[in-house]
């Protein structure tokens, strides 16, 4: 029963300690919590939004305005034009021989493309549209708008009948006329307010992959740069994969479209009337990444390569980006309204005068010049789209401005990128996994200023991205759902497992309770029989029951040895259950340690000549004196110097020395020749119940509380005990306790 308590108390410690040992596991868990948590809203619709709507407007507000390419120019029609012009506030009413006069103007002025954003609709003076359309076909460089509509179109049956109907979106041009004549017609589809505009589209795949205005537009612009892209692919179709590429799925139509391609006059296909027509060829070859606008691309990389020159090349590169990549793309801001380059209407019929923007001449030589409503008053606009640099005072982007922006990110090649997949989830995942095991390893607040820095320190590296090449990394997820979680997970499973710490300690400490209660009833209870029994033994070894012959004594006196060892034993347990239950105390009287060391040796010399031990006192100052329970001490010495005896074999010698350690402290050595304690048993020499290995022949008559009880009187005096030993040569136990102090005597 003994036993049992003993080893359900051991259990207890045991377990606790688990529950502490696996900071570093659960700290994991957290952090990988953190992380699932980041990733599963990224996958939802409402993650990329919050990511889109918020993320991208705290990047570009606080990155600010950049500068635009000086290669794009944007002609606004506004109130203040239509006022100095005489003109109606609507610019659909505007005569077309007033955009016939600035077309004019721009060509004189060597304008590369001329796009309108406005729609040119039926029912104009066809007076108007001659003049118009003769303006649009001289110049060869107009885009006109057109406008994408839903259309149902029905399905035939097997009967002949309709069986149904599907939408298809078709691309709605302008007045047929103004059409024919301009190199052009291209749509620019806009989402619908109050959503924050932050893509456009390059292509549209919902109506067959046709091209947008800004595509339409830098495809036109880049057409000088036409022969080198042929040149490209000419030297791609040579590679040796394309044999291969020639034969599978994905890359097939794209090798045989281009090598219809290269059979085309250089002239037929440069024609700016057929750009539309070039646009989709180019679409179909290069498209979706295919095997030969990567070697297109990599040859253009090369730096060992023949290649054109520096600005041609960015050309070259901004093209086939144009068209590897996807079908829309995230617009990289250049500022709020105006911020490029913007002249009015009005200044702009004065070429070929000088024109003026913000106080600088407007050269628009090999400029692409977008026309279109743009208010410089925000209580006039009508075309206009909220985005991130929408001013308080109501000012946004107008259409043809947001249409500016985006045939600047397609020149200049700098678009918002957004990382790949593969990216955000190890990004997402190192920040989750960083947050949570900073919020579980560290102490709540380190742990918030821990994972705050982590926070500006993440931050710091996305605005760095961000604003240095247009990489947009998650913001919002990280600092908004899986930081604060990190945080709070932590801190409740920390809480937790304190609390399962608190519960377990209470059990201990009811255990140790129980276990020091059990002791000292079976202590008492055995104590009453023990001391009868050695009674009996004694009176008959007087001879009270008779003379007894030698067996009897021999067995006699093995039952009272072996009666002694149980009163000690029972000591040792009541011992131990007062310490642990608080209610030992010490009776303290100034003690000469000479007298007392001497009371001890002479007791146990005995003992010490039955194995032939030489037992001395070495004291060079036999004054000496401590503040100790006499009964206490004496009980510490004399466990100490019986051990000695006991584990010194025949013929050895065991010392006590007696000495000052310093002014303030006594020092007591009990040292021995005996066979010495193994050094993996040194550290738990003085717990409770512990006994350390001896050599075989040596028996164990104890419980193992000796020592443990010996050190917890030493410390109850204020003092310490350690051990020193080499095993097989002898072991050396050191008290230190404090002198009796001037006064005390």
């Amino acid at each position: 029963m003994a036993a049992s308590f003993l080893s359900r108390s051991r259990c207890i410690p045991e377990a606790a300690g688990r529950l502490i040992g696996r900071p570093v596991t659960r700290a994991v868990i957290v952090g990988l919590l953190t992380a699932a948590l980041g990733l599963a809203i990224s996958l939802l619709p409402v993650g990329n939004d919050l990511e889109e709507q918020i993320g991208l407007d705290i990047l570009f507000n606080l990155r600010g305005p950049r500068q635009a390419p000086p290669g794009v120019v944007v002609i606004a029609i506004d109130k203040e034009s239509a006022g100095h012009l005489n003109l109606p506030r609507d610019p659909r009413k505007w005569p077309r021989t007033y955009h016939a006069r600035l077309i004019e103007k721009l060509a004189e002025a060597g304008a590369s493309v001329i796009a309108f954003d406005l729609y040119f609709d039926e029912g104009h003076s066809s007076e108007e549209d001659r003049v118009f359309g003769k303006a649009i076909e001289k110049a060869r460089n107009v885009v006109l708008l057109g406008y994408f509509k839903k259309e149902a179109v029905p399905l035939q049956g097997p009967s002949g009948g309709t069986a149904g109907e599907i939408m298809v979106e078709r691309m709605m041009p302008p007045a047929s006329d103004l059409a024919q004549k301009a190199a052009s017609v291209a749509a620019f589809p806009l989402p619908k307010v109050p959503l924050t505009v932050s893509q456009f589209w390059t292509f549209k795949d919902d109506s067959g992959d046709f091209a947008t205005m800004p595509v339409t537009i830098f495809q036109m612009f880049a057409m000088p740069a036409y022969g080198d892209l042929i040149d490209l692919m000419k030297k791609a179709l040579l590679d040796p994969r394309m044999a291969r590429a020639a034969l599978d799925e994905r890359n097939g139509s794209s090798v045989a479209e281009a090598r219809r391609l290269m059979n085309l006059g250089r002239e037929e296909n440069a024609d700016d009337h057929v750009t539309h027509k070039l646009i989709r060829t180019l679409k179909e070859i290069l498209g979706n990444e295919t095997l030969i606008s990567g070697i297109m691309m990599k040859d253009l990389e090369d730096p060992s390569g023949p290649h054109p020159d520096a600005v041609r090349t960015d050309l070259l590169k901004g093209l086939l980006n144009m068209y590897r990549t996807g079908n829309s793309r995230y617009l990289n801001f250049y500022g709020p309204t105006h911020t490029i380059t913007t002249v009015p209407y009005d200044r702009a019929l004065q070429l070929p005068n000088p024109v003026l923007a913000d106080g600088r001449p407007v050269d628009f030589k090999d400029k692409i010049v977008l026309i279109g409503s743009s208010e410089f008053s925000p209580y006039s606009q009508m075309d206009a789209y909220p985005t991130v640099f929408s001013q308080p005072n109501g000012r946004d982007l107008s259409g043809v401005e947001i249409c500016a922006t985006a045939t600047a990110n397609l020149l200049e090649d700098r678009p918002i990128r957004p990382i790949g997949f593969p990216t955000q989830i190890m990004a997402l995942s190192a920040f989750g996994l960083a947050a949570g095991i900073l919020g579980f390893r560290l102490r709540p607040l380190p742990a918030v200023f821990a994972i705050v820095g982590l926070v500006l320190v993440t931050f710091g590296f996305v605005y760095y991205q961000f604003k240095l090449a247009g990489v947009w990394y998650p913001v919002v997820i990280p600092v908004a759902f899986q930081a604060p979680p990190a945080f709070v997970l932590a801190v409740l499973w920390k809480y937790r497992e304190a609390r399962k710490l608190e519960a377990a300690h209470e059990q201990l400490k009811e255990m140790d309770r129980l276990k020091s209660m059990f002791l000292s009833h079976v202590s008492h209870e055995l104590k009453t029989p023990l001391t009868s029994i050695k009674g009996f033994v004694d009176n008959m070894m007087d001879g009270l029951t008779g003379e007894l012959h030698a067996k009897q004594r021999e067995y006699l006196d093995r039952v009272r040895a072996n009666a002694d060892r149980l009163t000690r034993m029972i000591s040792n347990l009541l011992d131990l259950s007062r310490i642990e239950s608080g209610t030992h105390h010490l009776d303290r009287a100034p003690l000469c340690l000479f007298d007392l060391v001497e009371e001890v040796i002479e007791q146990l010399r005995p003992l010490a000549a039955a194995k032939d031990l030489t037992l001395g006192v070495v004291c060079p100052d036999p004054t000496l004196q401590v503040s100790a329970d006499r009964d206490k001490f004496i009980q510490v010495i004399t466990n100490l110097v019986d051990n000695a005896i006991k584990f010194t074999p025949a013929g050895g010698k065991i010392t006590v020395t007696i000495g000052r350690r310093d002014p303030e402290r006594v020092m007591i050595t009990v040292t021995d020749t005996g066979e010495g304690i193994p050094s993996s048993d040194l550290a738990k020499l003085f717990e409770p119940f512990y006994q350390a290995g001896r050599r075989s022949g040596t028996p164990s008559n104890g419980l193992g509380l000796g020592l443990s009880i010996v050190k917890t009187l030493v410390n109850l005096h204020g003092g310490t005990i350690s051990v020193t030993s080499e095993f097989g040569k002898g072991s050396e136990f050191c008290i230190l306790v404090p002198a009796l102090k001037r006064g005390e005597e």
